[in-house]
């Protein structure tokens, strides 16, 4: 298997659930590399340090394909709103559960689209940017489909979760919360949001995604 097809798996499948595909990447206090470059909306290709230097940034990842960040959307609009002295951002990954509809991106100028056709689906109204075709920083942060980071005005890692929980976050942006590092966590997403995703990417998703449950929170509570 070639290296971009592993990255981008054409499906969701139990034996996927690893270290191989899901690695846990940097943690609290590291540096965040942002000399990454991303594409903007106009496909512009920018560099995080130039364009946010000396901001504070909240960072999630996300994909039209995954449950958990769909559902978190809503409530990191209100975030957004509520601290507006941070910059909040969503960079667009790999799709969590390709499917026989929404399949496996296979082209920058593909994943670049889908980035911004999500803007309008989904009512997002934070700032987003496309990640390389092959997960160029997806895999320098962890390649959970949906981490969240904190990154201070200098540039390092202040919190992290490899799946977001909004609620914790919005605690930790009001100072109740220091830091969390995780290697492995739960996620929770209501299933009227996870079947409308996932029917979205395809029925095959749909599917793969039932299969993989089980394995999924056998690892979760390893």
């Amino acid at each position: 298997m070639s290296q971009s097809s592993r990255y981008n798996y054409k499906s969701y499948k139990p034996q996927k659930w690893g270290d191989d595909v899901y690695s846990s990447g940097i943690d609290c206090h590291d540096p965040f590399p942002m000399k990454s470059v991303v594409l903007d909306n106009l496909g512009r290709r920018v560099n995080l340090k130039k364009r946010f230097r000396g901001k504070q940034i909240v960072l999630e990842t996300g994909s039209l394909t995954c449950p958990s960040y769909v559902a978190n959307i809503e409530a990191m609009n209100s975030l957004a709103d509520d601290f507006p002295e941070i910059c909040f951002i969503v960079l667009y990954v790999r799709e969590e559960n390709p499917g026989d509809v929404i399949p496996s991106v296979a082209s920058m100028e593909q994943k670049h689209d889908r980035a911004f056709f999500l803007e309008k689906l989904e009512d997002e109204r934070r700032q987003i940017f496309a990640d390389g075709l092959q997960g160029n920083l997806h895999k320098q942060i962890g390649t959970y489909p949906n981490l969240v980071y904190v990154i201070d005005p200098d540039g390092n890692v202040e919190y992290k979760r490899l799946w977001n929980k909004p609620g914790e976050l919005r605690s930790h942006l009001e100072g109740s919360v220091m830091h969390r590092n995780q290697r492995r966590d739960e996620r929770s997403v209501d299933f009227k949001t996870a079947f409308r995703v996932l029917f979205r990417a395809g029925p095959q998703a749909l599917v793969n995604y039932i299969k993989s449950k089980p394995l999924m929170w056998k690892t979760r509570q390893e």
